[in-house]
């Protein structure tokens, strides 16, 4: 039997469920940011080799409040702050904790938000940089990276986790065990998520497309709600994206969350600034990123809560383009507009999904009513006064 959060908010549904959506729909879902370089800390952990999970002991307060800001400026979904935690059993409590904050941060959240168990790769704890790599990929053996994985990921099963972020995953063989634990874990699911050295190779050098085909043979694979790629640069998003779907037989969508587009040099621990950076570089591609089967969005390093927020309102006024669409199509049967809200079938070979069903269809809803309740919502939430006004001057009819 599935295990749900405890004492958690109404608005919080299971996790497994929650991000389901994705696979089953054309909708979009908005994650949070980079947690190590977002938190407001006086707490010094980048020597630590627990990285931001140190302040799990050291100051609380501080992860608590960067979850609420995540979750106020539009993230729906939220990663517990276990990315580099590795296990000790005198440390085994945190794993919990780390759940318990997160759940009381989106308590007071009036939209619905999921959380989802961070689960880093074996390199991460070892402090080297190694994940940017994978170099212990071919040195650690297969019985030590199992043990490592399994001993995290049922802390944070029993602290009521069904949904798991493996992520910056460095290569093929650290999936496999991911999804090797996942089998021991009924009724949990995840995410696949690699970190790339370029627009084609994960970490450790592999083809991305090698990598997804091989993990598309798992025996697991009905447990991965999404696979795709983090920590990387905006720039290489899109041919990642086009290299997976060339080999995505299963039509599983993508989960996308770069970092700001700097250089991390691992050796001395500091982002080294490049020209295709910001807010801007992730913004500007999000639509390409979208047409390419990217369902759930959000940032890594140094990608922080008002970049959350911004991505999330790049949504809504894609939606409020689409709405212009309504008025232009206001002669077209109703019923085959709804059609091209879905993502083609086999069936539909010969439907070019339009602008207004792209856009509503990753929103998640089925009826011009929906539409306007969540356009609505979206825009609300925000309080973007010059965004209510274009809507209310639409027709729906």
């Amino acid at each position: 039997m599935e295990r749900f959060y405890e004492n958690r908010s109404k608005n919080v549904r299971k996790a497994a469920e929650f991000l389901d959506w994705t696979r089953n729909g054309d909708k979009i879902l908005v994650l949070d940011g980079g947690f190590a370089s977002s938190v407001e800390t006086d707490v010094d952990f980048s020597s630590d080799a627990r990285w931001s999970s140190a302040l799990l002991e050291e100051d609380e307060d501080a992860v608590k409040r960067l979850h609420v800001k995540f979750a106020q400026n539009g993230a729906q979904v939220i990663e517990t702050n276990t990315y580099q935690l590795d296990f000790r059993p005198e440390k085994a409590a945190l794993f919990a904790k780390a759940v318990k904050l997160a759940t009381e941060a989106i308590a007071v959240n009036p939209e619905e938000v999921v959380i989802v168990g961070a689960v880093g790769p074996f390199g991460a704890t070892l402090a080297d940089g190694s994940e940017y790599d994978g170099r212990y990929l071919t040195k650690t053996p297969y019985e030590s990276l199992f043990e490592f994985h399994k001993r995290r990921m049922d802390r944070l099963s029993d602290a009521g986790i069904t949904f798991f972020a493996a992520e910056t995953l460095p290569g093929l063989i650290e999936a496999e065990i991911i999804l090797d634990v996942l089998e021991t874990l009924p009724g949990c699911r995840c995410w696949l998520s690699f970190q790339c050295r370029d627009d084609y190779r994960v970490a450790n050098g592999q083809k991305i497309d090698d990598v997804f085909a091989r993990l598309s043979r798992h025996r697991a694979l009905r447990k991965v709600a999404a696979v795709g790629v983090n920590c990387v640069k905006p720039e290489t998003v899109a041919s990642l994206l086009r290299l997976l779907n060339s080999v995505n037989e299963t039509r599983l969508p993508y989960v996308v969350y770069p970092n700001s587009g700097e250089d991390w040099n691992a050796s001395t621990k500091q982002w080294i600034p490049t020209n295709d950076v910001g807010d801007e570089a992730i913004l500007s591609r999000v639509s390409e990123w979208i047409s390419l089967g990217a369902r759930i969005l959000g940032g890594c390093c140094r990608v922080g809560p008002s970049t959350i927020q911004k991505l999330r309102l790049k949504i809504a006024e894609e939606m409020l383009e689409a709405v212009g669409k309504v008025a232009e199509a206001k002669e077209q049967d109703f019923t085959t507009m709804q059609l091209s809200w879905r993502r083609p079938t086999t069936k539909d070979a010969n439907l070019r999904p339009s602008q207004l069903g792209r856009v509503f269809g990753l929103a998640g809803v089925d009826s011009k009513q929906e539409a306007e309740k969540h356009l609505s919502a979206i825009l609300d939430h925000f309080n973007v006064e010059y965004a209510k006004r274009e809507c209310d001057n639409e027709d729906f009819s």
